[in-house]
């Protein structure tokens, strides 16, 4: 599905509820289709070749690699909905993708590199301040259980003493 059709069906973002029609038998975003390309005319409209090129270069590879981070991070965090298929997969592989994506997007253009950061911190900030209701099922939530379990088994070696003693039921 169209990633602006997803963005404002899940309502991630203020005034992009209008993108979330979709229309026909395979719920097709048309309205989407029309920012795409709005979006796509103004960048022709830049009419410098090497700005555009560069900037969106930037963003393939920053969306590469937070996807790289994101399956790095599901395979540490051994999240039960994380099972790759794929024969030879290898989580530090992912962490090497990150990496090596960061060191390109710097490599191409430090300014371009340094704009795409800050758009993808603005909108991460935006989505963790506004807590958006959706249930995505991510992987900090297993990063959260797993904390959580790790400190648990930790109490277990932990000597009680008579000033900091309390209870310690499990069930």
């Amino acid at each position: 599905m169209f990633l602006s059709h997803r963005v404002s069906k899940d309502k991630l973002f203020p005034y992009i509820e209008f993108f979330a029609k979709g229309y026909g038998a395979n719920n097709d975003p048309i309205r989407g289709y029309f920012l795409v390309f709005t979006i796509a005319l103004i960048c022709v409209l830049i009419a410098d070749l090497n700005v555009i090129s560069s900037l969106v270069a930037n963003f393939f590879i920053a969306a590469y690699g937070l996807i790289n981070l994101s399956v790095f991070h599901a395979s540490i965090t051994k999240s039960p909905g994380w099972r790759p298929s794929f024969k030879y997969y290898n989580k530090w592989l992912s962490l090497v993708g990150v990496i090596l994506c960061v060191a390109v997007m710097f490599l191409m253009e430090v300014v371009t590199a340094i704009i795409t950061y800050l758009v993808i911190a603005l909108l991460i900030t935006y989505i963790t301040i506004r807590k958006p209701n959706v249930n995505w099922g991510s992987s900090n939530q297993a990063q959260t259980f797993l904390s959580a379990l790790r400190s648990t088994h930790a109490l277990a070696r932990v000597e009680d003493h008579v000033k900091n003693y309390r209870p310690k039921i499990l069930v």
